[in-house]
């Protein structure tokens, strides 16, 4: 997502065009956006944002978990298949 226009850049707008490109715009309103350290971001946390930071989007308006991040991980190739999803190499 672009974050480099700050002065229309709105929490409400931003959480739609993140659901939209997700496939799940109807989840739109409840969603929750949190930074890479699992703080709330809110509407006056939007003049902060950074371009190239990492974010993180709860469609389901759920609690950060820091459990389930990824981002300190190249995705690599898929390794299988199973009930639960995908299995993908992480390194």
């Amino acid at each position: 997502m672009d974050t480099s226009d700050k002065q229309d850049l709105q929490l409400k707008n931003f959480l739609k065009d993140c659901c939209k490109k997700f496939g799940q715009k109807d989840k739109a309103p409840r969603a929750k956006l949190y930074s890479k350290s699992g703080i709330e971001l809110l509407e006056d946390d939007m003049a902060f944002m950074k371009d190239k930071d990492v974010y993180y989007v709860a469609i389901e308006g759920e609690a950060f978990n820091n459990c389930a991040n990824l981002d300190d991980y190249e995705v690599g190739e898929k390794l299988g298949e199973g009930g639960f999803g995908e299995v993908m190499l992480g390194t």
